[in-house]
């Protein structure tokens, strides 16, 4: 069993700053963009409880998801997971190879303890399918079949999955910001 691991790193060459002013400038911007307090989440009970439920089981951490406190209940979607499924179904029948790698996918992911079978759906207003499709891409070597998740799924007009969860702030202009500074 082998863990993968990606690590990001930026390096800031200081060299192409002409002012002692816009290298500090720009390590004040990066600093406070490191610190959780630019999320503004550091004082959110979200942020704690989220924080507080990380347990780790030996191999991953796990944690529930970040419910928004009153949330409108989701809706039973059985039917619209199930309409996606015999759509999906449909396309892959298709293609038996195609199919066969997706199936391989869900396997790999039970092997991995990713998802795992449910067996009761007792708890009212927390039961939700999750839909899901084939992304398919013939022009790559290795990953040419992925599962999406599809989290914005609605039963008519009612609430999908992604509406009663935090989603948390967008990183990506910060540093876009910082980046062009």
């Amino acid at each position: 069993h082998t863990n993968f691991v990606t690590t990001h790193t930026m390096k800031l060459e200081t060299t192409i700053f002409n002012e002692e002013s816009d290298n500090d400038f720009l390590k004040k911007q990066l600093n406070r963009f490191w610190e959780i307090e630019t999320l503004g989440v550091e004082t959110n009970k979200i942020y704690e409880t989220f924080k507080s439920d990380i347990k780790f089981d030996g191999r991953r951490y796990i944690t529930s998801l970040p419910f928004k406190e009153h949330h409108k209940p989701l809706p039973d979607n059985f039917n619209l997971a199930r309409h996606c499924l015999n759509s999906l179904n449909k396309k892959l029948d298709k293609n038996i190879e195609l199919s066969q790698e997706y199936h391989n996918i869900f396997l790999d992911y039970l092997k991995h303890g990713i998802i795992e079978k449910v067996t009761t759906t007792d708890t009212p207003g927390r039961t939700h399918y999750l839909p899901h499709r084939a992304v398919i891409r013939n022009d790559k070597d290795t990953t040419k079949v992925r599962i999406v998740f599809n989290g914005s799924a609605k039963v008519n007009e009612g609430t999908s999955l992604n509406e009663c969860l935090f989603s948390g702030p967008s990183l990506l202009s910060m540093i876009f910001d910082i980046l062009l500074r």
